[in-house]
């Protein structure tokens, strides 16, 4: 399997938007984070874009004691670190 990079987004005009400081901090409430093909990624987050790097289901924000994080399994260390750090200020409350 290919690895995906910043570099590779970056040439398809990708970005993944850094969060704001004020959500940026290790989230109180729990969290497990699933790491799955896209195609799962997509099922789980509800979105087709094969561009999608992951989410966070609002579902489980509102209606688990555990939010979920789903992440693809085809990113490179250093872009998984940025796509989980964009996901966990969503735990913390940070919307776009």
């Amino acid at each position: 399997m290919k690895l995906i990079t910043l570099a590779t987004l970056a040439a398809m005009n990708v970005h993944v938007e850094p969060p704001p400081a004020k959500y940026d901090y290790p989230p109180q409430q729990p969290y497990k984070v699933y790491v799955l093909p896209i195609e799962q990624v997509q099922k789980k987050c509800h979105i087709t874009d094969k561009r999608l790097l992951g989410c966070v289901p609002i579902e489980t924000l509102l209606l688990k004691p555990v939010a979920e994080v789903y992440i693809r399994n085809d990113l490179d260390k250093e872009l998984f670190e940025v796509v989980l750090d964009h996901e966990l200020a969503h735990i913390n409350g940070w919307r776009h």
